[in-house]
This record gives structure tokens, C-alpha cells and sequence, in this order.
């Protein structure tokens, strides 16, 4: 079993192609396509068939796409997941198809300072780790749920301490990477992790900014399930905190939302998050 999926290379592909496959694709005229900048992992652009808005993404590999169709099929009904459509091949490329997330992207707000959304992504990480998965073991799921490590600390653990998931002599050769400065973010995140909790809980493993759309005052749609994995819930809050660019806002907001929660270890679980965070990213 794979301990990480390795995330797929992009490949590019232009606007004139992808309306030539849809028009191609469907008996009815689309229309209103649109390149959606940013995407890491697929190339997006948005249209709209009989009215309806969706989504189509391009990759070299479709097991992302593979991952989200599962979130959806599992969880579709406790979270707002859109619905994946239809995934083929396009020449030498995977498409996937799916209904359009409405609203607007957390970062969308960020550039406008709007941090009103941040009671909404942590309510929404609880929503997520509550969900049963089928399976068993802790780190990146497979398709059927299914997970390489016994426990939680033993997944923190193998993200540092072996060459499970990254190969950190490879990185230390990277001019930029400081060793020591590793060193001490692996040594906190051990630390914290002793205040994981021991239940098998289900992580986005990618949420935030630009994977989470609001739309008044909900969150309305979260996409991107190709990270998934199980774990301590907690790694989420880490990548929320972490990626909002106003760090006193963010702090003040995950403070008064957990203090009165009654969960356990949350503020040494959130510490957890953050170096987890950082180490991997």
C-alpha cells in the first residue's frame, strides 16, 4: 500500500481544447466556459449544459478524481460534497466531471479581509471527522478506505522518522531547506502529538482557503478529497489557522470557538496541526 499519494503533475491544457472536447461531449450547446486559474493539482474550467453549472477538470492521473467520487458516493449526505458527474479519458488525459460549488473561497474572502468564515471551517472540520469510514488503520486512504498505520502517533511519526512518506535526503539537498529549523518543527509536532486523540477520525486532508466555498454565512461546498485521510481531526484546524493570513484574527476565532467545546487537549491538538502543517508543506 502506498503511504502518500504522490500528487499527480498538472497538465496544462487550453481553453480551445476544452471547448472543443465539451462541445464534442454533449448533445446540447454548452456555453459560458471559463478557465479557473490556480488549480494544483487539475487543470478546471467551468461551464454550464441545459443551464445547469459544472465543473470539468483535466489530469494525468484520475486517482483524485477517484477520491472524490468516493467522499461524495460516502459522505455526500452530512456534507455539502458536489455530486461527481462522469470521469473518462480525453486522449492521453483523465476528466472528471461535477456539479459547480457555488459561492465564493475562503481565500476569495481573505483578499477582501472578511474573516467572518472562520466559526464556519471549524465547524465544518468537526462536521467532517465525525463521518464513520469504512476501513481500517490511520494516514492516507485508499479506495477502500483502508490506511497503512496502526495508530495516529504512528502516522505523525513516519512523516519524519522514515521514508514512508517524504524523502527527506532528497529535501535536505534542496539549498533552502534548514535542517535544524526541520529538526525543531519535528521535535514539537512529537510533542503535541501525545495529546492525539486515539479515535480513528476522518481528515479532508487538504482543507481550507481554496477547497471550502461559502455562500451567506454556510459553507456550501467542499471539494478536493484527493488527500484524504484518517487521523486526529486536528491536522485540519492546523492547515485553517495556518493558511488565513491574519494570524491574530485566526487565533482569536479558534480560541473562542473550542474553548467552551469540552473536547480534550485542543489547544495542544491545535499546536499539533501547525507544526504537522508546516513540516509537510
Amino acid at each position: 500500500m502506498k503511504k502518500q499519494p504522490t500528487p499527480p503533475a498538472k497538465r496544462d491544457i487550453g481553453i480551445e481544447a476544452a471547448v472543443d472536447f465539451l462541445s464534442r461531449h454533449y448533445i446540447h450547446p454548452i456555453k459560458k466556459v471559463e478557465d479557473l486559474k490556480g488549480g494544483k493539482h487539475s487543470k478546471a474550467f467551468s461551464y454550464e449544459s441545459d443551464d445547469v453549472g459544472l465543473i470539468i477538470r483535466f489530469n494525468k492521473e484520475d486517482i483524485g478524481f477517484q477520491k472524490d467520487k468516493y467522499a461524495s458516493e460516502l459522505f455526500g449526505d452530512t456534507l455539502p460534497i458536489p455530486k461527481v458527474i462522469e470521469i473518462g479519458t480525453y486522449n492521453d488525459l483523465h476528466f472528471c466531471i461535477t456539479e459547480k460549488a457555488l459561492g465564493e473561497t475562503a481565500r476569495d474572502q481573505y483578499y477582501r479581509n472578511d474573516f467572518s468564515s472562520l466559526p464556519l471551517l471549524f465547524d465544518a472540520v468537526e462536521k467532517i471527522a465525525k463521518n464513520t469510514i469504512p476501513g481500517t488503520g490511520y494516514g492516507y486512504i485508499d479506495l477502500n478506505g483502508n490506511a497503512p498505520y496502526s495508530s495516529h502517533l504512528e502516522y505523525t511519526n513516519a512523516v519524519y522518522n522514515s521514508a514512508d512518506i517524504f524523502n527527506w535526503n532528497h529535501i535536505f539537498d534542496i539549498p533552502f531547506v534548514d535542517r535544524h529549523f526541520t529538526d525543531y518543527v519535528a521535535d514539537k509536532m512529537k510533542y503535541f502529538s501525545q495529546y492525539a486523540t486515539q479515535k480513528r477520525e476522518l481528515l479532508h486532508g487538504d482543507f481550507g482557503a481554496d477547497n471550502v466555498f461559502i455562500k451567506d454565512g454556510s459553507v456550501i461546498g467542499i471539494i478536493d478529497w484527493e488527500k484524504m485521510r484518517t487521523g486526529d481531526h486536528f491536522l485540519d484546524i492546523g492547515r485553517v489557522l495556518l493558511f488565513c493570513p491574519d494570524r491574530h484574527i485566526t487565533a482569536s476565532s479558534a480560541i473562542d470557538f473550542y474553548k467552551n467545546s469540552g473536547i480534550e487537549h485542543w489547544k495542544e491538538r491545535i499546536a499539533m496541526g501547525i507544526y504537522h502543517v508546516v513540516l509537510t508543506n
